[in-house]
């Protein structure tokens, strides 16, 4: 049983020959365009593309593009669809509408399309054309094909939508995780930071206060060492003037020459007497700065690695050096 079925068919028609889809150069930003959602369907439905479907140019569009660009041969691979991308995008739908038409003839025994009288006005780069009626005659068989055949291509691409939404929420999530993950590391990191300078700053606070104590006992030790040579020198000139007065020689040359060495060596003599003292009493104090030293290298060290993991700017630690010279 055959049916007489009169379609009017709206179609989209360039002003020459071909079917001209694509009018109008794409770029890399273009957000909610209509044109960019063909574009995305297309490369789609060639493999070259795997995003949502959103009518915005961004880097998977832009990704997308440089591969058609590449297999086509169109240099330079730039992304952008310029004239030569988008002659090559309108002839290969050009392409696939000639051959749909024809696969179509085939089964119903019809041209799905002939040459109509178009009544053609230009908006947009593009010429909206209204056919007349065309009557046509198709079989059940094939109308029930057809549009079991437009079913299942809507159910396919529901499914390849709700993929592409599923994929882009986990890279989503997987990008948030990623995030938290370096904060927490970056956190860890600054707390290492922050121990290593105060172990460095206490170390300081601490070498200041042992070699103040050093500082105090050598001032100490430098009072009691002039009362010493006082003492000392005394005594010696005490001893010297006894001597040559024993031998009644006090009033004589001999005794001022002596008096005079005698004020000039035995100050040395004193002090060297007086300083293995003071190096004994001040010796626990060098030992116990010396320690710190080592100490403080190592902690300078540590808080060195610990500001390169946190780009922080301590050289008011790193370029300082030990506090005591000694």
């Amino acid at each position: 049983m055959k049916k007489v079925i009169t379609v009017v068919f709206l179609l989209i028609m360039p002003l020459g020959a071909s079917a001209q889809i694509f009018g109008r150069d794409l770029r890399f930003g273009l957000r909610n365009d209509s044109d960019v959602t063909k574009l995305q369907e297309f490369l789609t439905d060639k493999g070259f593309y795997s995003g949502p479907i959103t009518g915005n140019f961004f880097s998977l569009t832009l990704k997308a593009v440089k591969k058609f660009q590449n297999k086509e041969g169109i240099k330079p691979v730039s992304g952008y669809v310029g004239v030569k991308t988008r002659e090559r995008l309108n002839a290969l739908l050009t392409s696939e509408l000639e051959e749909s038409n024809q696969q179509a003839k085939t089964k119903t025994g019809s041209p799905v399309l002939s040459a109509p009288k178009q009544n053609q006005t230009k908006k947009n780069d593009l010429t909206a054309s209204v056919v007349e009626p065309i009557t046509i005659n198709v079989n059940d068989g094939a109308q029930k094909s057809f549009q079991e055949q437009k079913r299942q291509e809507e159910l396919k691409r529901r499914e390849l939508e709700r993929i592409q939404l599923e994929e882009s929420r986990r890279q989503q999530e997987t990008v948030r995780q990623e995030e938290l993950r370096k904060q927490s590391e970056l956190e860890k990191e600054k707390q290492l930071y922050q121990r290593r300078q105060q172990e460095l700053d206490n170390l300081i606070n601490e070498v200041n206060r042992i070699n103040q104590k050093k500082l105090v006992t050598e001032q100490e030790y430098r009072v009691q060492e002039n009362e010493f040579i006082a003492t000392y020198c005394k005594k010696k000139e005490d001893e010297l003037n006894n001597n040559f007065g024993a031998r009644g020689l006090y009033m004589s040359g001999m005794r001022t020459k002596a008096i005079e060495d005698l004020k000039i060596t035995c100050q040395i003599e004193a002090r060297n007497l007086f300083g293995a003292s003071l190096n004994n009493a001040t010796y626990p104090f060098v030992v116990q700065l010396q320690n710190m030293q080592k100490q403080f290298q190592e902690y300078n060290q540590g808080l060195y690695s610990a500001c390169s993991q946190v780009s922080h700017n301590c050289s008011i630690y790193l370029d300082a050096a030990f506090p005591v010279n000694f």
